[in-house]
């Protein structure tokens, strides 16, 4: 931690590699406690691996504050080649600055976190909707090498038995990190099985299987959440 005076705070941080990787690096997420009101705090993040990224395009970290959630925040955003002379490996740098409201904990991410836990609740909340649950068929693909059963729901019409009904499989988080792509799961696990026309007409002539987290078992999974 590098201090400019009482108003200006900056920390130079590396991420970890993702779970069974070679030295993959692009997602991030950690906690800030003790912050004080009305100060600076800088952060530059110098390990990642990509040399591009939407942070060159207006993307913003997301930051879970007390008693308002999640929301993308930051100012002064960069993303360039990291100077490490002497290094054979090219590392980038993502920096950001960004004051506290208090010195309660707070997290930072590189994306809104979705965990397993929050896809069993939403597995669970489908499944104990009547309207929903005789639309689906839950059940466990197969099991994660660290064990954990990798989760699939099936939905179709069960009036409309045709024998010559194509499948479509959807499926989502193959890399931990990419959270995103499990909110828009959930929100397409929602809406096929709504009474929207188009999703009563897609499981009329369709099996639709969904698998909506390949990977359960890495660390990006296990993102805080409320």
């Amino acid at each position: 931690m590098l201090q400019i005076g009482a108003q200006h705070q900056i920390y130079n941080l590396s991420v970890s590699n993702d779970t069974n990787s070679n030295g993959h690096t692009q997602w991030f997420y950690f906690s800030v406690q003790g912050a004080v009101a009305g100060v600076d705090y800088t952060f530059h993040i110098k390990n990642f691996q990509k040399e591009d990224s939407l942070f060159k395009r207006g993307m913003r970290p997301c930051l879970y504050s007390p008693g308002k959630g999640w929301t993308r925040a930051g100012r002064d955003i960069k993303y360039c080649r990291t100077l490490n002379p002497g290094c054979t490996r090219h590392w980038y740098t993502l920096s950001f600055t960004l004051r506290f409201e208090s010195a309660e904990q707070h997290f930072l991410a590189y994306a809104v976190p979705y965990s397993r836990t929050d896809l069993i609740s939403d597995l669970d909340a489908l499944m104990d909707d009547p309207k929903r649950a005789r639309l689906c068929t839950r059940s466990v693909l197969c099991h994660s090498l660290s064990g954990l059963p990798v989760e699939q729901l099936c939905v179709t019409d069960p009036d409309e038995v045709d024998m010559t009904k194509r499948s479509i499989v959807v499926s989502a988080r193959v890399h931990p990190g990419e959270t995103v792509a499990s909110w828009m799961m959930r929100g397409f696990m929602y809406w096929v099985t709504s009474d929207d026309p188009r999703a009563m007409h897609l499981r009329a002539t369709h099996n639709i299987i969904c698998i909506p987290m390949m990977n359960p078992g890495a660390e990006c999974c296990r993102y805080y959440s409320d």
